[in-house]
Parts: C-alpha cells; sequence; structure tokens
C-alpha cells in the first residue's frame, strides 16, 4: 500500500493525540509513506498552533518538529 500523509496526519504522527496509534500502524503496514512539499510548512505551522492553544509545550513541539525534519 502507498500511503500520503496530509499536515494533519503528520502533526497526529509526532504530537501525542486521538488517532496517533492509528496513524503509526498505517505508516507501518504502508510500503511507501509520503507526502507533498507544503507539508513542511504546514506542518510547522500546525505545531506552533498546539504550542499557542496549549495543547502541547514549546519543548514538545520543538522535539517534534526537530523529529519531522529528520525523517523528511
Amino acid at each position: 500500500m502507498i500511503l500520503y500523509l496530509d499536515a494533519s496526519a503528520l502533526v497526529t504522527r509526532y504530537i501525542a493525540e486521538a488517532g496517533s496509534t492509528e496513524i503509526a500502524h498505517a505508516i507501518a503496514k504502508a510500503e511507501i509513506a509520503g507526502t507533498s512539499l507544503i507539508s513542511r510548512a504546514e506542518t510547522a505551522a500546525a505545531l506552533a498552533k498546539a504550542v499557542r492553544t496549549g495543547m502541547v509545550t514549546q519543548a514538545d513541539a520543538a522535539s517534534a518538529l526537530q523529529v519531522f525534519r529528520s525523517e523528511w
């Protein structure tokens, strides 16, 4: 299976929230997982919004963004 992940799915991969387990399982099952170039900016913006809304700490968002970028 080829899996396409949009920014909302990517954020769910890097920040524990509802759906995180399902995303992890889908990625594990996929032969290939991909996304679009714009997802890099959208994911960073979504993590920044999560900090502003108090969903995650600045440190957790920075860590998630670092992991995302290393896997990019």
